[in-house]
C-alpha cells in the first residue's frame, strides 16, 4: 500500500511537472522569436542606414562629377554664368558630406545618420576635406581664369582634389555596399531561423494542444467510466438494500404473526386453564399437585379438609 501511495505521489508530481513544461517551452520559444524579430528590426535599420550612406556617397560623386564637367566647360568657354551655375552642385555635395559626418537629411528628405565607425568616418572626412579643397581651388580659378589653364598648378590641384573626392566616395560606397550585402545575408539567415522557430513554436503548440485534448478526453472517458461504475454499484447496493428491506419486512411480518399467534395461544391457554380449574374444583375429592420435595403446589377445593386456607405449601409426607 505504501509503495502504491509513493508511486501515486510520484506520478502526480510528474503530471504536475509536465503541466508546466509545455507552457514554459512555448514561453521560451516565444521570447526567442521576439528577440529574433527585434534582431531583424535592428538589421533592417542598419540596412536602411547603409543604403542612405551609399546613396549619399553616390549622389556626392554624381554632383561632384557634374560640377567638374560644367565648371571645366564654362571655364573653357569663358562663361562666368556657367561657372556660377556649377557651384550649387558642389555646395550640395559638401552639404551631403557634412551630413555623413554629423547627420542630416538627403536631398529626398530622408534622415541621414552620421557615420558611426572609424573606417566609414575616415572616408567621410576624406570626402569633405577634398570637396572643401575642390571648392577653394574652384573659387580661385573662378577669380583668376587666366591662371587656371591646362598644365597649371591650380589645374593639377583641382583635378587631384576632384579625383580624391571621387576615390573616397567610391571607397565609402563600396564599403557600405559590401556591409549591406553582408547584412542582407544575415537577414536572410535570420529569416530562415525565424521561420524555423515559429514553425517549431506552432508545431510544439499544436502538439501540446493535441496532447492536452487527448488527456482531456481520456479524463472525460475515465470520469464517464467511473460514473457508470458508480451507477452500477449504486444499483447493486440499492438492490441489496431492497432485498434486505424486503427480508426485514418479511421478518417483521412473521414476528408480528408469531406474536399474534402467541397472544392467541396464551389467551386460549388461560381460558382452558380456567375451565380445567373450575372442572377440578367441582370434583369433591381432594386433588393435589405435589413437587419433587413433596410440597403441595396446587389443590382443588376438595382438598380444604387438610387446611382451611388450603394445603398449598404444606408438605404431604
Amino acid at each position: 500500500m505504501k509503495s502504491d501511495e509513493k508511486e501515486g505521489k510520484h506520478s502526480g508530481k510528474g503530471r504536475r511537472g509536465y503541466k508546466y513544461v509545455a507552457p514554459a517551452t512555448v514561453l521560451v520559444t516565444g521570447l526567442l522569436a521576439t528577440a529574433l524579430l527585434v534582431w531583424t528590426y535592428r538589421i533592417a535599420e542598419r540596412q536602411r542606414t547603409l543604403v542612405a550612406w551609399a546613396d549619399a556617397a553616390m549622389v556626392i560623386q554624381i554632383r561632384t562629377a557634374t560640377f567638374h564637367r560644367m565648371f571645366e566647360t564654362a571655364l573653357a568657354e569663358g562663361s562666368r554664368e556657367g561657372m556660377e551655375k556649377a557651384f550649387p552642385l558642389l555646395e550640395e555635395a559638401v552639404k551631403l558630406s557634412e551630413g555623413l559626418l554629423h547627420g542630416g537629411r538627403t536631398e529626398r528628405g530622408l534622415i541621414l545618420p552620421p557615420l558611426d565607425t572609424t573606417r566609414y568616418r575616415m572616408h567621410g572626412e576624406g570626402i569633405l576635406s577634398r570637396l572643401t579643397a575642390l571648392k577653394r581651388i574652384a573659387l580661385s580659378r573662378n577669380r583668376n581664369p587666366d591662371l587656371a589653364v591646362a598644365g597649371s598648378t591650380l589645374k593639377k590641384e583641382f583635378d587631384a582634389a576632384f579625383a580624391g573626392s571621387q576615390e573616397e566616395g567610391r571607397a565609402l560606397e563600396d564599403m557600405t555596399e559590401r556591409a549591406l550585402s553582408d547584412y542582407q545575408d544575415r537577414a536572410r539567415r535570420l529569416h530562415f531561423l525565424i521561420i524555423f522557430v515559429w514553425t517549431s513554436l506552432i508545431a510544439g503548440t499544436t502538439m501540446w494542444l493535441a496532447h492536452s485534448e487527448r488527456r482531456r478526453r481520456q479524463a472525460e472517458t475515465a470520469v464517464e467510466e467511473a460514473y457508470r461504475e458508480m451507477e452500477r454499484q449504486v444499483r447493486i447496493r440499492t438492490a441489496e438494500l431492497s432485498d434486505a428491506n424486503r427480508h426485514l419486512e418479511g421478518e417483521i411480518t412473521e414476528r408480528k404473526r408469531a406474536e399474534f399467534s402467541l397472544r392467541t395461544s396464551e389467551g386460549e391457554y388461560r381460558r382452558l386453564s380456567a375451565q380445567f380449574r373450575i372442572l377440578l374444583d367441582t370434583i369433591p375429592d381432594a386433588i393435589l399437585l405435589v413437587s419433587r420435595d413433596l410440597s403441595v403446589v396446587w389443590s382443588n377445593k376438595g382438598a380444604t379438609a387438610f387446611s382451611r386456607s388450603g394445603p398449598t405449601g404444606v408438605r404431604c409426607h
